[in-house]
């Protein structure tokens, strides 16, 4: 699942070398005005035993999927993510409802140019940064409309996972890169932290797009921890 305003693009090395299917965000091939509407739909047509790949938004509708119909589910795999974008009583780490709000306007009369500034933004920190944004902004879907970014912000403007977290068995790995300037990695260790059963993986100097030129790397990650995972499922139930 993408994060929001860009599409597939940017992920679709790691989705081929997985050989993942998608699931998009709202405006792009999926509709959907709530998102508790998205994750509803998502656990409906998830096939059963799926595990979840999420960056960023897609991340937080993969976990609130998870948490809404667990038996479906057999993994969450959340690439910088958080409980809550913004922040709230008792979690300062996120970014202050007015900037969000601020930006939600910024996108409503510009959105290509918001956009890009963005994506730029949110590659701060990285030792490639101008490469990184170049490359994404490139990889990006056409833009989607003025509505659909708009109501992804109003996503990130409600969500806020933290009470329904802790309550979350299935099995979540957490990649965050630690130079990331828009979700700190401390909002992704929280996640798990919090978890049942959580695993965190820091990539190191990466900011926001920790996949980028580390897909053969998060790939191998991913399949060392679904293996275990299974691995644990079958000890469990001899």
């Amino acid at each position: 699942m993408p994060g929001w305003g860009l599409g597939r693009g940017p992920l679709a090395g790691l989705v081929s070398v997985l050989g993942a299917q998608w699931h998009d965000l709202p405006g792009h091939t999926a509709k959907a005005d709530t998102f508790a509407e998205a994750v509803q739909r998502l656990s409906n047509e998830a096939p059963e035993g799926a595990c979840l790949v999420g960056w960023s938004l897609g991340a937080m509708l993969a976990l609130a999927a998870a948490s809404l119909a667990p038996n479906v589910f057999s993994a969450v795999v959340a690439i910088s993510p958080t409980p809550s974008f913004v922040r709230r009583r008792g979690w300062p780490y996120g970014l202050a409802p007015k900037r969000l709000a601020s930006f939600r306007e910024q996108v409503c009369t510009e959105s290509a140019a918001s956009l890009r500034r963005f994506i730029v933004d949110f590659n701060r920190g990285d030792p490639r940064a101008t490469d990184i944004s170049r490359q994404l902004m490139r990889q990006m879907d056409d833009l989607p409309s003025t509505k659909a970014l708009a109501t992804g912000l109003d996503w990130l403007q409600e969500i806020d996972l933290r009470a329904t977290l802790p309550g979350l068995g299935v099995p979540v790995l957490v990649f965050h890169g630690t130079a990331d300037s828009l979700i700190p990695p401390i909002a992704g260790r929280w996640i798990a932290d919090h978890v049942a059963r959580g695993r965190f993986v820091a990539v190191e100097g990466a900011a926001h797009a920790p996949f980028w030129g580390r897909t053969d790397f998060m790939a191998g990650e991913i399949r060392r921890f679904l293996c275990q995972q299974k691995a644990k499922t079958g000890t469990e139930s001899e």
